[in-house]
C-alpha cells in the first residue's frame, strides 16, 4: 500500500504522465476509474532505479539472522498499525489541539 491520498496520487500520476514515464488510459471495466501503465521509457527507468536499490537492500540485509529479520518485521508491523491509529484519532481532534 502507498498510503497516498487520491488527490494527491493523481498529481503524481500527472506530472509522471507529463514527464512521458506513463501513460493512463480509462478502465474497460469501471468508467469512474483509470488504468495506469509505464511507458518504454518508464521501463527504463523503472530498470535503472530498481537494481541500486535492491543491492542496497540485500547489502543492508546480508549477515541478518531470519529470526531477527522476522522480529524487526514484526515490530515495523506494530509501529504502522500504531501510527495509523494515532493519524486518525488526530484527524478526529479540534484543529488547535495540537
Amino acid at each position: 500500500m502507498l498510503r497516498v491520498r487520491r488527490q494527491s496520487a493523481r498529481a503524481l500520476i500527472v506530472a509522471a504522465e507529463k514527464a512521458g514515464v506513463v501513460e493512463v488510459f480509462p478502465d474497460p471495466y469501471d468508467r469512474r476509474a483509470f488504468q495506469v501503465a509505464l511507458t518504454t521509457s518508464g521501463r527504463r527507468t523503472f530498470e535503472n532505479h530498481r537494481l541500486p536499490d535492491m543491492t542496497w537492500i540485500f547489502t543492508l540485509l546480508n549477515g541478518l539472522e531470519p529470526k531477527a529479520m522476522q522480529s524487526t518485521a514484526h515490530v515495523l508491523r506494530v509501529i504502522g498499525q500504531r501510527l495509523e491509529r494515532h493519524e486518525k484519532e488526530r484527524r478526529g481532534r479540534p484543529r488547535n489541539y495540537w
